[in-house]
């Protein structure tokens, strides 16, 4: 039977082992059997199995003819994994850990990557060395070849490529640039060529990244490759390598706000893409190695997901033989049903441009310790999460995507907490967007400076900005903005808040922190303090009524939800059709007290009105809303919200 594209599968499970013969207790695959095999494919029906081949111990976990298969092995499961899924038509891609080897870099250390003291990593390969020829693309041909498998998930990869000083590395920085770093490597920020450096060691992953995939393709046309979190939060960069899909593992911990975050990040690219949810949470406590999750749990992870268009895969982690937790399995059919239901109404749906979020690489890589990482992140996922309470339809663009492509579409962006630096032509870009009638709020002394620069009549103060700052936007409700903060104004500026530095029960507001002014067709807001760390240190009631004013004076959005701030609204368009997304992120995510959630408190009744609406319907389930219309808009309630819900516009 044939298998589906991976840019058409929806809904699989992944399961990686990670081999070792130092830690293998029992003959890898000795308890595997073939009715296991079936049984998922008939009870869960994915449309593809992610499976474990090479871990990131180095060691593959079938009798791979390349030399690094692990032992003692029972039988060749691959080659039992691979017929019975192609029976069922079920597509197979492999995990397998890309820049990540530690038996390579082992047998191999002159080929590893070499860190700050100029030795060898005791797990990442080099990019620039031997690896990707001697052993990464033979054995990709191997699976492809040999086993027929249908692509592959390579994980370890941009999380795991770092600065690299290996001689082979300072030698090629040498051949290219006529630069000599080879006896003085710039392994501190405050030494020559420094970021340099970095960008060379970027783009020596992007040349390993585009190199492997093109000798599989030569040969393999149709083996499907993904390099797990390339080109999403960690590599806010146009696509420049021919995958053929995006893909992550959000972590185990605080899921839900992370897929809220990435995810919008991926849907961006305008590529086939999907997430993966951890089925478990490891417990902080160290009382078990990790706790499995509850169904409703992983139905409010994949609802995040399917909201903005995605696909969505569990990772079920394997047995001591490498054969997979049948019972966990099963616990999923509840959840593949609330996908499945909910698939014809999401996947491969876009977003309607609303409010967008400008996620700057450039400041990303400067601030980042990391080549490409997740480190960092903290303020644009605060801001991301404000912007969702406020039941704003959210997407995330960097330059590539936004500021090089119609930003005017949008009728409203964030410019967040800048940590290093926003580039002057980005910034020159952002007041072009404001010129011509773009709603632009920009928040953080960085932020502001940089627009300042490029011609936004704004100015700001810095006397309070070594001290926490109060605000108000009505002069009674007081709270902390978490932050300093500095006083801003301009030319006809209409004043949107005020603070203060003491505040002693009747407080003395002596600056304006957030002001609005024209600029061109559209404006500019400017707010005095970080609006996204200071959310993700401390949200309050307050700045959540700020958020909501600002979206007032710029647009009027195609759907207003009010009930309750936990109510993730978006708005997608998918076969010609309208769709609204609800989800429910309520619960304590970040709390790790909180390893599993059986019981999700639903929320509503909600208010919704609607723009052009004559009829709305619920799905799935087929049920209509009962509703007026009033000024052009669709006016109805939903009385409650348990997890996901979509509404069909007519």
């Amino acid at each position: 039977m044939e298998t589906k594209r991976r840019k058409d599968c929806f809904f699989g499970l992944h399961f990686d082992f990670h081999a070792n013969p130092a830690s293998v207790r029992e003959p890898i695959g000795g308890r595997l059997t073939e009715k296991m095999i079936r049984e998922i494919c008939e009870k869960i029906r994915p449309d593809f199995l992610q499976i474990d081949c090479k871990g990131h111990p180095g060691w593959t976990s079938y009798p791979t003819k390349l030399g690094n298969a692990a032992y003692p092995m029972a039988q060749d499961t691959l080659r039992l994994w691979r017929r019975v899924t192609k029976e069922y038509g079920v597509a197979l891609f492999m995990h397998y850990s890309g820049v990540i080897d530690k038996k390579y870099v082992a047998d191999h250390p002159d080929q590893a990557r070499f860190d700050e003291q100029l030795r060898p990593d005791f797990q990442a390969t080099s990019v620039f060395g031997s690896y990707v020829d001697d052993l990464l693309i033979p054995q990709l041909k191997e699976l492809a070849g040999e086993y027929g498998v249908d692509g592959i998930w390579i994980d370890g990869e941009a999380w795991g490529t770092q600065v690299d000083f290996n001689p082979i590395a300072l030698q090629k920085y040498y051949d290219e640039t006529g630069i000599d770093l080879r006896n003085m490597p710039p392994v501190k920020p405050d030494m020559p060529y420094y970021e340099d450096y970095r960008n060379f060691c970027r783009e020596g992953f992007r040349k390993y990244l585009r190199h492997y995939v093109d000798e599989v393709h030569k040969e393999y046309p149709d083996f499907q490759i993904a390099s797990n979190w390339a080109f999403t939060d960690l590599m806010p960069e146009p696509i420049w390598a021919n995958i053929d899909f995006i893909s992550g593992d959000y972590a185990a911990d605080n899921s839900l706000n992370t897929a809220r975050f990435c995810a919008r990040v991926i849907e961006s690219q305008d590529a086939p893409w999907d997430l993966m949810s951890w089925n478990f949470r490891w417990n902080p406590a160290g009382l078990s190695h990790f706790v499995p999750k509850e169904p409703e749990q992983l139905k409010q992870e994949a609802a995040m997901v399917l909201s903005l268009g995605g696909g969505y895969q569990d990772y079920i982690t394997m047995q001591s033989d490498g054969t997979p937790r049948m019972p966990e399995i099963s616990a999923m059919t509840e959840v593949v049903k609330f996908c499945r239901e909910r698939q014809p109404y999401s996947h491969k749906g876009r977003l309607i441009p609303q409010t967008a979020i400008f996620f700057s690489r450039h400041d990303h890589y400067l601030a980042c310790p990391y080549l490409f990482h997740q480190d960092g992140h903290e303020p644009l996922r605060g801001l991301t999460q404000l912007l969702c309470e406020t039941q704003a339809s959210v997407d995330i663009r960097s330059e590539h995507n936004l500021l090089d492509a119609e930003p005017n579409r949008f009728p409203m962006i964030f410019v967040n907490d800048i940590e290093k630096e926003l580039d002057a032509p980005s910034a020159e870009k952002l007041l072009k967007y404001a010129e011509n009638g773009g709603y632009l709020v920009v928040s953080g002394k960085k932020a502001l400076d940089a627009v300042i620069r490029a011609g936004a009549s704004l100015s700001i103060g810095d006397g309070s900005f070594n001290r926490i700052c109060h605000y108000s936007i009505d002069g009674e409700r007081w709270t902390s903005a978490s932050l300093p903060a500095v006083s801003v104004a301009g030319k006809n500026a209409e004043v949107l808040a005020q603070g203060c530095v003491n505040f002693s029960g009747t407080p003395d507001p002596h600056f304006d922190v957030a002001v609005e002014i024209p600029f061109g067709k559209g404006k500019i807001a400017a707010i005095g303090f970080a609006l996204g760390r200071s959310y993700h240190l401390g949200m309050t009631a307050v700045i959540r009524e700020l958020v909501t004013t600002l979206r007032k004076r710029a647009y009027r959005p195609i759907v207003e939800v009010t009930g309750s701030r936990f109510c993730d609204v978006t708005v997608m368009k998918k076969d010609e059709k309208c769709y609204i997304h609800l989800v429910n992120t309520s619960g304590a995510h970040g709390d790790p007290r909180e390893l599993t959630v059986d019981e999700i408190t639903p929320i509503g009744p909600l208010h919704l009105s609607i723009e052009g609406a004559q009829s709305v319907m619920l799905r799935p389930g087929n049920q209509p809303l009962e509703g007026v219309i009033k000024d052009g808009r669709f006016e109805c309630d939903l009385a409650s919200l348990h997890i996901h819900e979509i509404i069909e516009i007519k």
